[in-house]
């Protein structure tokens, strides 16, 4: 593993990590001018602190996908290039979880998110080859 490979991936994994938090507000929004309009900002706060996680989940696997296929196509390789983009995003999703003490009370969906994220990032590499 070179530097120029792991530059790389900090390089499709951090815009990754903005599009995805984007996502979730986003989502929120969506959700409180539309879905359920009037509450008090106390609810869209709880909402927000529920939706967020699944949000990361279910945005952040074509993202993953994304940057894994922008990865080996920029590097070259194939799926073992583009986990890169996904461990490079785990990785700094990890810190922060564990810097904002969330991990005891989420464990279950941060497993499922790092999961999903590295799974998209493999198979986006792997299909990068293919096109």
């Amino acid at each position: 593993m070179g530097a120029k490979l792991i530059l790389r991936s900090l390089a499709v994994a951090v815009p990754a990590m903005v599009v995805n938090v984007a996502c979730a507000f986003l989502w929120v929004f969506i959700y409180s001018m539309l879905i359920a309009p009037g509450q008090d900002e106390a609810a869209y706060q709880a909402y927000a602190m529920r939706a967020a996680p699944w949000c990361s989940v279910i945005a952040g696997m074509p993202i993953l996908f994304g940057a894994g296929w922008l990865l080996a196509r920029w590097h070259g390789g194939g799926w073992r290039t583009g986990i890169y983009a996904g461990a490079a995003y785990v990785a700094i999703d990890f810190a922060i979880v564990l810097a904002a003490g969330a991990l005891p009370a989420m464990a279950g969906i941060i497993a499922l998110s790092f999961a999903t994220k590295l799974g998209a990032s493999a198979l986006g590499g792997a299909l990068a080859g293919k096109s």
